[in-house]
This record gives structure tokens, sequence and C-alpha cells, in this order.
């Protein structure tokens, strides 16, 4: 197999700036992704990835974030006694979700018992890291 010298390939196209229309990488990224009707999917795990901060310690240690079902925000409690407690907080859960994300995503709370079942705040914990934020593949 005969090897092109790289002088013959065409010239790589410059990552920062796209000569046609001026934007940038990362302009062109976050077009792609807010077209995409699953966009709120990434605003999601990022909700996930910073629940402690956005609940506060206090309602981040009862409130254990169970995931998403179309615009409904599944909460999750260790037993009945915080789900009640939790029960007069919902519109607060609702208020800091909401801020977080920028928008008016979730309309309801859904309050369950958490039955042994995984909060996405483990299932983020235990996701592989990626190369150079202090793990391996």
């Amino acid at each position: 197999m005969r090897r092109t010298p790289i002088a013959e390939h065409a010239p790589m196209p410059r990552l920062c700036r796209h000569e046609s229309d001026g934007v940038s990488l990362k302009e062109a990224i976050d077009r792609f992704l807010a077209a995409r009707p699953d966009r709120a999917y990434f605003h999601l795990v990022e909700l996930w990835k910073n629940w402690p901060a956005v609940m506060g310690e206090e309602l981040s240690s009862l409130a254990r974030p169970l995931g998403a079902r179309e615009r409904v925000l599944l909460i999750g409690a260790e037993d009945s006694l915080t789900m009640h407690d939790l029960s007069f907080r919902v519109q607060n859960l609702l208020e800091r979700a909401n801020s977080f994300l920028r928008e008016p995503y979730f309309n309801q709370v859904r309050l369950e018992l958490l039955q042994g079942r995984e909060s996405m705040l483990e299932a983020v914990e235990k996701r592989t890291p990626w190369p150079g934020r202090g793990g391996s593949i």
C-alpha cells in the first residue's frame, strides 16, 4: 500500500473558527445541542451532578433524585416520615431545580419511597471516570 506524503493531503480545517460563517466550535456545538429534542437530557445530568449544591445540605440529604419522567421530577425518600416532610417542600424542590436549569422544565414533583433503589446521585458517582478527570477508562 502506497502512503501519501502529508504535504499532498488537504489542509486540516481550523477547529476554533469556521471560515465560512465565523462561528466558533463551541458555538456550533451549543447550536447543535440546542436543536436536539433531547437537549434537556444533558442539563438533567448536570442537575444530578450538582444536586447537593442546588438543593442545599439539609434538603439534598432528605430528597434523593430518582430521575425525570416528561416534566415530572421524581424524588426518593428513605421512609414515609421523610416523604411526609418533603411533601411540604415540594414547591421549594421545584423552584430550585427549575432555577438551576434556567427554565421552567419541571411542572410537578412526585415523591416515592426509595425501597433500595439507587438514586441519580449514586449513579453519577459510579460512572466510569473520563481520562484527565482523575481516573482511567
